[in-house]
């Protein structure tokens, strides 16, 4: 039994202290009032859920019947520095707004990461990831550290998982951290935040079990907290999902003899779908009808089957034309607003796209190979159109490129033995848009306050947006969704005793470890209180210069005389430096932080936060210590 711990899900006060992620702009502010909610730290976001609307996010007033929701942890996490953050969605791994490429080799044990630009791949422009004792059999990506770059997490065949942490200056060639597993046929790691404590899991498959390895790292201190055996077969894909929305996270296996899905939350509990010699599965709402379907890729089958979710489970399937299948991946290919199936044709070395909504004709792609693996679907050429990347074990791996379609002359061909990839699909479980949902929880006001304002914060890089709507009511009746500004002040919800907010990330999946939602707050202002005794805001809070290598300097203005207290912390939320604490009188002030320790230690390179009290009020901005130059 897997063991995972719960949160309580009614509103309490809390006394944790934990920092948002994200850069904070400082400047003047309207003074808001009183703040009656604000939700900040990891453990307010927590109550909170993912969720999928079925009549999609411009509806302002909501069917209740139509509402999906799960509990955080899956692709949406919020991590203990606080706030909001999507979970292993950037493919961009070097930052420069173009959606890179990893393959293994399966003959040389090494990973290569092929760098994408405007002129489009070269395979003599990479990075190459190398300790690898045996094959790689699968990859993902996420910041498992939360400190901005992007990890990756590789699956060695033998024993291990290898992690190569992402920093400012890339990756080294050898991995940072390792898993060693007493099992052979390591394969498919899965990034999640599996029991909602805001550090990020990996769950991996080895032969007849399943294991998972809490956060925080370095993993290769840890034992494996729990494990799922599988009845003697063998594993191969894992996939997380709520398949009968009852609000918690299910694990979907594949295997040798069929398909099993566990229950949440603790996973000790299971069906058996029957697909034996099944490879490779996928999840997603294929016919639109709001309940979750699982297309299974068979390794040595002639037939794929659709099994169709229901109000009352599973009961019925689709067999489509296959022809002996590896790995397989779901998106809109053609963008005609239906989802199709992409998979590899082992039996007749092709790829062949399987297009919806009805999934009986389908088109085939050569690739030179009986053997291929990992199917990867994503924009690489930034041209608005679906590109299908087909890895292949003995032969090339082949990136078609969607220019209105697919043809055998319009594709790249990456070098021999390059056959493993990321597993994971881009985009939303649901309908594989490029956008994940939070809902919060209900607040109640109390039967003498109502709000008047709000006002939420967050940082969203180019490529990536929020989108943040609030909703009150009364009685029993929900006022219509109110779309908010970001940073700015919305005069909503009055006369509303109970309010909850929603939220939409969008990305492009290229800046997705810079992007976070930091904070919201719900304001009133009653009787006999004015404005200036709810807010207090320390002006023109700069920090100079950010990113830096050696020093940084300090400003701020403080309107009135206050005491005061300004600290460095780390990403875990770990102090490192008090840098001034007193009492200061009123006017401009600054003061320089020479990137050492409470010890006198030069810190390491990496993210770190200034945080700031004064009065009321706190905040926080991001640093970025790159190191000497």
């Amino acid at each position: 039994m897997i063991m995972r711990h719960k949160m309580n899900r009614d509103r309490k006060e809390t006394a944790y202290f934990c920092l948002t992620v994200g850069l904070i702009i400082f400047t003047p502010i309207p003074l808001l009032g009183q703040c009656i909610w604000i939700e900040k730290t990891h453990f307010d976001f927590t109550d909170g859920w993912e969720y999928f609307y079925l009549a999609g996010d411009t509806a302002t007033q909501w069917d209740e019947a139509q509402l999906r929701r799960w509990e955080l942890g899956g692709y949406i996490y919020a991590p203990i520095v606080g706030g909001l953050r999507i979970i292993g969605y950037d493919w961009d791994l070097n930052n420069d707004h173009w959606l890179d490429v990893i393959l293994g080799r399966r003959e040389y044990g090494q990973v290569d990461i092929y760098w994408n630009s405007a002129l489009g791949f070269d395979t003599t422009r990479k990075a190459v990831l190398e300790g690898l004792n045996a094959f790689p059999q699968g990859f993902c990506v996420a910041d498992l550290d939360c400190d901005g770059y992007e990890d990756i997490a590789i699956a060695e065949y033998d024993n291990k998982v290898h992690i190569f942490y992402g920093s400012v200056n890339g990756y080294s060639s050898n991995a940072n951290d390792s898993i060693i597993l007493n099992s052979e046929g390591v394969q498919h790691p899965l990034v999640a935040d599996i029991n909602n404590d805001g550090y990020l899991d990996i769950i991996v498959s080895a032969q007849y079990r399943v294991y998972f390895y809490y956060g925080p790292g370095p993993f290769h201190t840890l034992l494996p907290a729990d494990s799922i055996a599988s009845l003697s077969v063998w594993i191969n894909r894992l996939n997380l999902s709520d398949l009968n929305y009852d609000g918690l996270l299910d694990l979907t296996i594949s295997h040798s003899s069929g398909l099993d899905i566990y229950w949440g939350p603790d996973f000790s509990s299971k069906i058996t779908l029957n697909a034996s010699s099944n490879s490779d599965h996928s999840v997603a709402d294929l016919n639109k009808d709001g309940y979750l379907d699982i297309y299974i890729n068979h390794s040595d089958y002639y037939s794929d089957p659709i099994y169709w979710g229901s109000a009352t489970g599973f009961n019925n399937s689709s067999n489509l034309a296959g022809n002996g299948g590896g790995d397989c991946s779901i998106a809109d290919i053609n963008g005609d607003g239906e989802l199709d199936i992409a998979a590899n044709q082992v039996g007749a070395g092709a790829g062949y796209i399987i297009w919806g909504p009805n999934f009986t004709s389908f088109t085939s792609l050569p690739l030179d190979n009986y053997q291929m693996q990992v199917v990867n679907i994503a924009d690489f050429d930034d041209n608005g159109e679906k590109d299908i990347l087909f890895g292949g074990a003995g032969a090339s791996a082949f990136l078609y490129w969607n220019n209105s379609g697919f043809s055998p002359g319009n594709r790249f061909a990456f070098p021999d033995e390059s056959d493993d990839a990321i597993w994971e699909d881009l985009g939303n479980l649901w309908d594989r848009s490029n956008g994940e949902r939070y809902l919060s929880n209900i607040f109640d006001c109390g039967d003498t306050i109502t709000v008047d304002s709000v006002k939420w914060w967050g940082n969203f890089p180019p490529g990536t947006a929020g989108l943040v709507w609030a909703r009150g009511k009364l009685d029993n009746n929900w006022s219509q969704w109110k779309l908010l500004s970001n940073g700015g002040t919305d005069p909503v919800l009055a006369g509303k005793r109970f309010l909850q907010y929603r939220c939409v990330f969008q990305s492009d999946y290229k800046r997705t470890t810079e992007f976070s939602f930091d904070s919201i707050g719900f304001y009133y202002h009653p009787a006999g209180i004015s404005e200036k005794s709810g807010y207090y805001n320390p002006l023109n809070f700069s920090i100079t210069p950010n990113p830096f290598s050696s020093t940084i300097i300090i400003k701020y203005f403080l309107p009135a005389g206050i005491k005061l207290s300004l600290k460095i912390y780390n990403s875990c939320g770990q102090e490192i430096k008090v840098l001034t604490q007193g009492y200061y009188e009123a006017g401009c002030h600054s003061i320089i932080w020479d990137g050492t320790d409470n010890h006198h230690k030069r810190v390491k390179p990496g993210v770190y936060f200034s945080r700031l009290e004064a009065g009321d009020f706190k905040e926080l901005v991001k640093i970025i210590h790159i190191g000497n130059l």
